[in-house]
């Protein structure tokens, strides 16, 4: 991660793990998934999810993304609103 003179973040990805397939079966009473969503099987998010608990999505993991020069990219389009 870097900042240019006018406080703009850079992020650029090193490495892709890849797809998410497995994780260790939890007792929590929350979840946090804080990862681009396409890289999580829906086997792993159903594992996580029980009747019992909250699954939370990170919304960063879904307005952006990573470019071929891979650097995390902002959809464009999405504006900060506050509600």
């Amino acid at each position: 991660m870097s900042y240019n003179s006018k406080g703009e973040k850079t992020v650029t990805v090193i490495e892709d793990a890849g797809e998410i397939v497995a994780v260790p079966d939890l007792e929590a009473d929350v979840a946090i998934i804080s990862s681009n969503i396409s890289k999580i099987n829906i086997n792993v998010l159903k594992k996580l999810k029980k009747e019992e608990n909250v699954l939370a999505l990170d919304a960063q993991s879904f307005i952006n993304y990573v470019g071929n020069d891979k650097k995390l990219i902002k959809v464009r389009g999405w504006k900060k609103r506050n509600i």
